[in-house]
């Protein structure tokens, strides 16, 4: 779950908050899981993205507070050192990457950061996403096959 939030660009310590509240979801909702031929992982990764969503909802929310002197959000203390997805994003390389990612259609990127970066195997990885293992290896082709594209016919510099 760790390496999952990471791929999807959350600093460390969200990718930790994210590990986190999915176990305990997880933990949640195993009494009233059944087996449905589908395995486990569909169920956690499921509820990682729920996690995930809930994240981003929450934060978008969190940007439109009043900064007023009497407001409490000006009182936060900001860490102004970057953190590790800081210091990634800051690199070249690492920025035309996600770029690439970030134009392939959802369930694509989703299935490329299952397979290569979380490392699940394409039956993992098709229960996790509700799809058969021969749609895994399809959408992983179409994936790479696009970044490939991509990659030659976007110059170095462009992002």
């Amino acid at each position: 779950m760790l390496r999952y939030g990471l791929a999807r660009g959350l600093p460390d310590e969200d990718a930790q908050d994210l590990a986190q509240d999915t176990c305990l979801g997880v933990l949640r909702a195993l009494p009233g899981w059944h087996d449905l031929g589908r395995s486990v992982w569909a169920l956690v990764f499921a509820i990682a993205r729920n996690k995930l969503t809930d994240r981003t909802r929450a934060r978008a929310v969190r940007k439109d507070l009043p900064m007023g002197q009497n407001s409490m959000a000006a009182l936060a203390v900001v860490d102004p050192r970057p953190g590790a997805a800081d210091l990634v994003e800051d690199d070249e390389s690492a920025g035309r990457v996600r770029d690439l990612l970030l134009a392939l259609p959802t369930t694509q990127r989703e299935v490329l950061l299952l397979r290569v970066i979380v490392g699940l195997s394409t039956a993992e990885t098709a229960a996790a996403l509700t799809l058969t293992a021969g749609s895994v290896r399809v959408i992983q082709h179409r994936a790479v096959s696009a970044l490939r594209r991509q990659f030659i016919t976007t110059p170095e510099g462009a992002s």
